[in-house]
């Protein structure tokens, strides 16, 4: 996401299974192209990606709300500068579904993994997830993070600030699920959470200066503890430091 806060417009980029895509303005009688700093570099948007700044909030919203899906509020075009990125992000994905279904089956056999799914949690009107995949999306976002600590910013594969935010999503979405277990199947989940939360908790800081809410744009009181963290190195680290205003802090947690 890039945004020129004097013309009053900003441009998107998405990445899938299907490819690179950019947000395309429906209105522009002369489309140009646009540069915006990502991450600490110049990036490079395809002619009538600006688009406006309320439509820009308008999708970072949807975007959260459905745990990372493609807003439907924007329209799109193909965006061909983002195939290499979208090869490392397939193969970094590809790791990272196989490790978390390894780590699945390291908690739960194929019976007690069905029975966690048929509890789900809606994503968005179209899209539920059971709490054993949501387990494993919560599982592989932090692979991928973690992942990403040693990575420089001129690394395109890397995740920014609103990756972050979509993973606590995640975790919103998974504590949702867990509440709505009884008996024997919450407390075989709540370990096996709990061990991913632990490495969360390693990589990250007390939030002391509310950057995620500048980030993510609503106030995180009365949310989840994760929502009180922010990573303590690494370029998501230095991107909050650079455009969210954070500072870090030299503290044992």
């Amino acid at each position: 996401m890039g945004v020129d806060a004097g013309r009053k417009v900003g441009a998107l980029k998405y990445i899938d299974e299907h490819g690179g895509w950019a947000s395309l303005a429906q209105d522009d009688p002369e489309p140009r192209s646009s540069f915006y700093c990502l991450v600490g570099n110049e990036t490079e948007f395809p002619p009538g990606a600006d688009i406006s700044l309320d439509l820009v909030r308008q999708a970072i919203k949807e975007f959260l709300a459905t745990g990372g899906e493609r807003p439907g509020c924007v329209a799109w075009k193909e965006d061909t500068t983002l195939q290499s990125r979208q090869f490392s992000v397939s193969r970094a994905g590809d790791q990272n579904v196989a490790g978390s279904l390894e780590w699945l089956r390291q908690w739960f056999d194929e019976v007690h993994a069905a029975r966690l799914n048929e509890v789900a949690v809606s994503m968005s009107a179209s899209r539920s997830i059971g709490v054993a995949d949501l387990a494993r999306a919560w599982w592989e976002h932090i692979s991928k993070l973690e992942a990403d600590l040693s990575a420089t910013p001129e690394d395109q594969s890397v995740w920014g600030a609103h990756d972050f935010v979509a993973a606590l999503v995640v975790r919103d979405a998974l504590a949702k699920g867990i509440t709505r277990l009884e008996g024997e199947l919450r407390q075989a989940v709540e370990p096996a959470v709990a061990s991913v939360d632990q490495r969360f908790r390693a990589f990250t800081e007390p939030d002391e200066d509310g950057c995620i809410k500048r980030v993510d744009g609503r106030s995180s009181e009365g949310r989840g503890w994760w929502w009180a963290r922010v990573p303590r190195q690494g370029p998501i680290h230095a991107e909050m430091q650079l455009y969210y205003g954070h500072t870090h802090h030299d503290v044992v947690t």
